[in-house]
């Protein structure tokens, strides 16, 4: 709900290189329901009419955007083919209605605009903390005796897995003739397939805690925890 709304009140700061085709658009509460003091109002209820009536006010200014006769530069500013894109993504038309969509009908969150500001950003949580953005994956040497240095920094998008980025970060390293003998790393870096790879690959040797047994079955005989 916070991204629909500060998704719309962006473009309406964008199309204000436009004052005089916005000032016929706008309706008299839209001010208030998107200056940079609006607050979400209280109650679920409420709410979902609030998400709604958003819908409803992206697609008027989307149509007037599109009207025939408009000044096609309006459709090229990037916060409204953001709202555009959003749009989409967020809501969906039953008949006359717009109509926020539920959870299980939006796109993946590695697919999904999470930011008005940065339409490369999304969301993700982690242990019970979430953010907008991406996530960083520094590589340190880490010689007991000589100075630390960063030797490589691999960035995504948050929803990125860390397991996801092992691959990369060596063959990074080896694109720089940087790559360890010996690549200490958190668990969420280590598989089965990632040591065998770094060692196939480029002769490390891959060193972290391996994830816990997560079978809910007891297997009898010979069987690795």
């Amino acid at each position: 709900m916070e991204f629909v709304g500060e998704n719309l009140r962006a473009a309406l700061e964008a199309l204000v290189a436009a004052p005089a085709w916005l000032s016929l658009l706008l309706a008299a509460d839209w001010a208030k329901r998107y200056d940079d003091s609006y607050r979400f109002p209280k109650g679920d209820n409420v709410r979902a009419e609030w998400a709604g009536q958003v819908g409803r006010d992206g697609l008027t200014i989307l149509e007037a955007v599109y009207a025939p006769r408009v000044p096609s530069w309006l459709r090229e500013v990037p916060a409204v083919q953001v709202l555009r894109r959003a749009g989409v993504e967020q809501y969906h038309r039953a008949g006359k209605e717009v109509c926020w969509r539920e959870g299980k009908d939006l796109p993946p969150g590695r697919r999904r605009l999470a930011s008005p500001y940065d339409p490369d950003a999304r969301y993700a949580t982690k242990r019970g903390s979430g953010w907008c953005g991406y996530k960083t994956h520094l590589s340190e040497t880490c010689e007991p005796h000589a100075p630390h240095l960063i030797t490589h920094v691999v960035t995504t998008d948050a929803t990125v897995a860390d397991t996801e980025v092992a691959a990369a970060v060596h063959q990074g390293l080896a694109t720089r003739e940087l790559l360890p003998d010996e690549h200490d790393v958190d668990a969420v870096y280590v598989t089965a397939a990632h040591i065998v790879a770094a060692r196939d690959a480029h002769g490390i040797e891959l060193l972290g805690r391996v994830g816990l047994d997560t079978c809910h079955e007891n297997y009898e005989g010979e069987h690795f925890t």
